[in-house]
């Protein structure tokens, strides 16, 4: 028999090497690209609203980092190389070239809008050089379980780090690709609530 106590230990180290593996698995390859969707819905004394944005990011670990940010209201093209950081707003047909001071991780923070931060925050754990390290690198872990996402087995494990918590679907060995990424809203949901007296969802 195993004591309860010694049986957490075994799933948060579990869960531990789940993401490690995961990390590496992510940080093995030398270039790569995700495409995502978030859809944002909001109701506010009375009125709805709805903003549909698409990203495009495209890495590779030698520093390059392209990210298109497109909706209703917007449409802009970011890009950072070593030597530069480059904003593209196809709208007004303008280039803004400055200094790269931002890294990777900070780039796809910046690309998002305050109501998705933690969404943006968790796919730019993908893009560091060492995913989930530094400010990224898990305050607490755990193991939800085994969930499959689109036909492949996964675990699903909780990664609370920087602040927010995301929930991560990570398919079984061998591969240990992160299938799917799904943030936790409650924090935000509460404190546009409370800023603009409403219930916010």
């Amino acid at each position: 028999l195993v004591s309860g106590a010694a049986a957490r230990t075994a799933v948060a180290a579990d869960a531990a090497q789940i993401l490690a593996e995961a990390s590496a698995a992510i940080a093995a390859q030398k270039t790569f690209s995700l495409g995502a969707t978030i859809e944002y819905r909001g109701k506010f004394q009375g009125s709805e609203e709805e903003l549909d944005t698409t990203y495009a990011i495209a890495l590779d670990r030698a520093g390059q980092l392209f990210v298109r940010v497109e909706n209703a209201d917007s449409d802009i093209s970011l890009c950072r190389t070593d030597a530069e950081f480059t904003r593209y707003i196809p709208a007004f047909n303008q280039y803004f070239v400055d200094t790269p001071s931002m890294n990777a991780e900070e780039v796809v923070i910046a690309s998002g809008f305050e109501l998705i931060e933690p969404a943006m925050r968790a796919v730019a754990t993908l893009v560091g050089p060492e995913p989930f390290t530094g400010a990224f690198a898990p305050e607490t872990l755990s193991y939800i379980g085994s969930e499959p996402q689109n036909g492949r087995a996964c675990d699903r494990i909780r990664v609370s780090a920087a602040g927010y918590t995301f929930d991560a679907w990570i398919e079984e060995a061998p591969s240990r690709l992160l299938r799917r990424i799904e943030p936790d809203m409650t924090p935000l949901e509460e404190k546009f609530g409370a800023q603009y007296g409403t219930v916010f969802d």
